[in-house]
Parts: structure tokens; sequence; C-alpha cells
């Protein structure tokens, strides 16, 4: 069962930001990721199968960097949150991982925590 960022005490929080810290670095420092991430639709053609098209090759291109590139970041990273190490992580079933994946990602405390952290005091 994953557990939240919201559900953590103080003391797992920090022990597992200090965890999770060098594969996250990794990941927002791959310029290959951080690129697809950041494209977007183009203008035009906005009908629904053009934007499904859009989103399944930008999923399809994402999978492909993290599975080849970061696989095990992206296990370090699920980790501390589902109570398994990396490597159960890597051998349970995929659809296990892409919803663990996706719960983390949906996880609004953890989102924000990372978004704040990656703003760097900046004014919003």
């Amino acid at each position: 069962m994953m557990k939240l960022f919201s559900q953590l005490s103080t003391d797992e929080a920090g022990e597992v930001a200090l965890r999770i810290a060098t594969p996250i670095t990794n990941l927002i420092e791959d310029e290959n990721l951080v690129a697809e991430v950041n494209k977007t639709m183009p203008k035009g053609d906005t009908t629904v199968i053009a934007m499904q098209r859009f989103g399944l090759a930008k999923i399809v291109k994402l999978l492909n960097i993290a599975i080849k590139q970061h696989r095990t970041d992206v296990y370090e990273i699920l980790s501390p949150f589902n109570g398994l190490t990396a490597e159960e992580i890597g051998k349970q079933n995929f659809l296990v991982t892409c919803k663990q994946v996706y719960d983390l990602l949906n996880d609004k405390d953890f989102v924000d925590f990372f978004k704040l952290c990656l703003a760097g005091g900046q004014n919003k």
C-alpha cells in the first residue's frame, strides 16, 4: 500500500527526502527528459485523435527515457513510499509500478513540495 507524502511524520519525510534527493536530481538534470516533459501540443490540429496521438507519443518517449536511462532512479523514488526495496520494485508487475508512479505524481503534497524546492525561493 502506497504511503502518501502527507501521511509521513517529519522524521519519515526527512528520511524519504534524503533517500530520493539524488534520484530526483538525476531526473531533473536530464535535458532530454526535461525537453520531452516541456513539449506542448502543436498548434493547429486539435481533434481528439490528434490530442490522443500526441499524448500517447509523449508517454512512450518519457517511458523510453525513464526505462533506459533512469530505471534505478525511478525504483529508488518509489521504494520508500511503497515499503519495498528498489530491487522489489523492479521485480513486481509492470502495471503495479505504473500505478505507483501515477499515484506519486498525483500526490499533491509530494508535487507541491518539489515545486517549492525547485522554485528555490523565487517569487511566483
